[in-house]
C-alpha cells in the first residue's frame, strides 16, 4: 500500500483537534477528529491514534475486523475513563475512521461523522454513514446532502468515542482490488467540499501526497470553517511498497 496524509488547522480554529494515524507497515491508517474544547478535543483525538499505535504494535501484526473493533472499544473505555476524572477534559471526545488493509481485505471501522471514500476504476463511492442527528432525514430524502450544512443539528453526534462509557462501533469488511484508493478524512473536507469534488480529484491520475494538499486547500479556499484532515491509501498488487 502507498499512503498520504495532511492535517491542517484551516483558516478560522485557534488550534488542531484532528489527529492522523498512517502505519503501513501494519496496513493500518486512521483519521480522528476530537470535541471538547481545545485541549479536550486534541486530548481526545490524540488517545484515538497513540492508543491505537500501541495496540497493534503490541499485537505485533495488522488487525483483523474484530481486532480492530475490539480496539477502538477498549480505546473508548479509556477516552472515557479520563475525562471522567478530569474537571477540564469532561465529556471530551473525537470521531474515528480507521481501515486495516491485510492482503486484499479491507476492514473498515468508524464512530461519528469522519468519512471513507472508495475509488476504483473512475468510479467513486462513498462507503461510511455519519453518525449524526440529522443523518435519518438525510437517508429518508427530506433533507438534502448541501441543506444538511446549514441545519442547526449538522454538528449533533449519535455516536463517538469516549463521551459514552460505552461504544457501538460501525464495522465492514470489503474485497480490494489493485489500484483501489481510499479516501479518509475529517469533515473538515467533507463539510466544504462537494462529493462529487472529492471523487473526482480521488480518481486522478496524480502522486497521493499531491492530492492530499490538494484537498485541503480547496477545503481552505471553501472557508477553512474547520480542521481539515486527509489520509489517502492506494491498495497494490502482490504487497508491492
Amino acid at each position: 500500500m502507498r499512503v498520504a496524509g495532511r492535517t491542517d488547522v484551516g483558516k478560522q480554529r485557534a488550534a488542531n483537534e484532528d489527529s492522523i494515524l498512517m502505519l503501513p507497515e501494519f496496513g493500518l491508517v486512521c483519521v480522528a477528529d476530537g470535541m471538547g474544547g481545545h485541549r479536550g478535543g486534541r486530548v481526545a483525538s490524540q488517545m484515538v491514534t497513540t492508543e491505537l499505535a500501541r495496540i497493534i504494535r503490541e499485537t505485533g501484526h495488522g488487525l483483523n475486523g474484530e481486532e480492530l473493533a475490539d480496539a477502538l472499544v477498549e480505546i473508548n473505555e479509556r477516552i472515557h475513563e479520563m475525562g471522567s476524572r478530569t474537571e477540564e477534559l469532561h465529556a471530551m471526545g473525537s470521531t474515528c475512521v480507521a481501515a486495516s488493509l491485510q492482503g486484499n481485505q479491507l476492514y473498515l471501522a468508524h464512530v461519528g461523522d469522519s468519512r471513507c471514500y472508495l475509488s476504483r476504476n473512475g468510479q467513486g463511492q462513498r462507503l461510511t454513514s455519519d453518525h449524526r442527528a440529522i443523518q435519518p432525514m438525510i437517508d429518508q430524502g427530506a433533507l438534502s446532502e448541501s441543506e444538511s450544512r446549514q441545519h442547526p443539528l449538522r454538528n449533533v453526534l449519535t455516536r463517538s468515542v469516549g463521551v459514552e462509557p460505552h461504544i457501538e462501533v460501525e464495522l465492514q469488511t470489503r474485497e480490494l482490488e489493485p489500484g483501489d484508493r481510499l479516501l479518509l478524512c475529517s469533515d473538515g473536507l467533507s463539510d466544504l467540499v462537494d462529493q462529487d469534488e472529492i471523487l473526482g480529484l480521488l480518481e486522478q491520475d496524480r502522486p497521493l501526497q499531491e492530492l492530499a494538499e490538494e484537498l485541503v486547500r480547496l477545503a481552505n479556499e471553501a472557508g477553512g470553517t474547520d480542521n481539515i484532515s486527509v489520509v489517502l491509501v492506494e491498495h497494490l498488487p502482490g504487497g508491492e511498497a
